[in-house]
């Protein structure tokens, strides 16, 4: 038996993405010790797939104790090899260090004097899904890749917590439920104004009788604030109020996901719940939902898709999408 090592990815986003592969991974090593390593808030999604007995917390931060505690920890597990789904020097880094033998992933942040065995990222145009960019990864490494379709169970305790929260927030479930996430760690240039998903939330809410929702982390739960005092009916701001597990459950109750171009958006794509992506400066043939039920409201500027975290112009890309773009395409989701 081998003791092997899933690096997983650092965000939610691409940790969602990459499910078909650490399900690959995971039928590839039956019968050998598999670990997953990451933070421990993916960690925490991963464990309700049942993909892995056995996780290693990465720290958070570039405190020097932390990195040397991580090191100790791996020399000690004596890992056989490790196969990094992240791109960052970093995360190799205690590996290397520990002298793990066996060491995998995309040659890129100048990790292939890291890696014992590196392979050249796809440079197909247009570019590979991220989805597809985990898959190549393997079967460049001689793995047997599987299906690419993205899933995440949902288990019924998870699904009776958002139930109880939805409850305990007085939400009335006779009409539709719709959840608005307003947030994106990456930037403000990925997120549509606060102003735009109010507007959003009251067409929602006076041509369908729909409960709204405000999902996000708890640094968004001010800006959520915003939108819930804006609105002309009740809606409740959960924003905060969720671990990942639950989040996913809650998303799973809802009949139509809206969102930025983020993590939760990927989350709710996963669990099957009609997903609305609202892009600009990234570019959706990447890290657009990855499959049916789904759509992507864009509006094509000269700039993009740029990738910037903020912007020099004029933010025309988000900007130019009207509340009534989206709800338009949001509503044929909705029986």
């Amino acid at each position: 038996m081998k003791k092997i090592c899933i690096r997983v990815p650092n965000w939610l986003g691409d940790a969602v993405m990459a499910l078909p592969s650490i399900r690959c991974l995971h039928r590839s090593f039956q019968g050998d010790e598999l670990w997953l390593a990451g933070p421990d808030w993916i960690l925490d999604l991963y464990r309700r797939q049942n993909f892995a007995a056995h996780c290693l917390f990465t720290p958070s931060t570039n405190s020097a104790r932390e990195q040397v505690a991580t090191t100790v920890r791996i020399r000690e597990i004596g890992f056989d090899s490790v196969l990094f789904l992240t791109n960052s020097f970093r995360s190799v880094l205690p590996f290397f260090r520990a002298r793990t033998p066996e060491r995998c992933g995309y040659n890129r942040d100048g990790r292939f004097v890291l890696l014992s065995r590196g392979v050249r990222p796809p440079g197909f145009l247009p570019p590979l899904h991220q989805v597809n960019e985990y898959l190549h990864l393997l079967s460049r490494l001689s793995f047997p890749v599987g299906e690419s379709r993205v899933f995440l169970d949902v288990p019924d305790s998870d699904r009776a917590d958002a139930d109880e929260i939805l409850k305990r927030r007085g939400v009335d479930r006779d009409g539709p439920l719709v959840a608005l996430s307003p947030g994106a760690f990456y930037g403000m240039t990925k997120q549509w104004p606060n102003s735009k998903f109010s507007e959003l939330g009251r067409l929602f809410q006076e041509r369908d009788d729909a409960r709204i929702c405000i999902v996000g982390s708890s640094r968004e739960k001010e800006p959520a604030e915003e939108i819930v005092r804006s609105l002309p009916r009740m809606a409740v701001n959960l924003a905060g109020e969720t671990n990942l597990p639950q989040l996913a459950a809650l998303i799973k109750l809802c009949r139509l996901f809206i969102s930025n171009d983020s993590g939760p958006m990927h989350l709710a794509n996963a669990v099957g719940t009609p997903v609305v992506s609202i892009f600009g400066p990234t570019d959706e043939r990447r890290t657009g939902p990855f499959q049916q039920p789904s759509a992507v409201v864009k509006k094509q500027a000269p700039c993009g898709p740029c990738l910037y975290r903020t912007c020099p112009y004029d933010h025309r890309c988000m900007n130019d999408i009207t509340a009534e773009d989206v709800y338009s395409i949001g509503r044929t989701f909705l029986p």
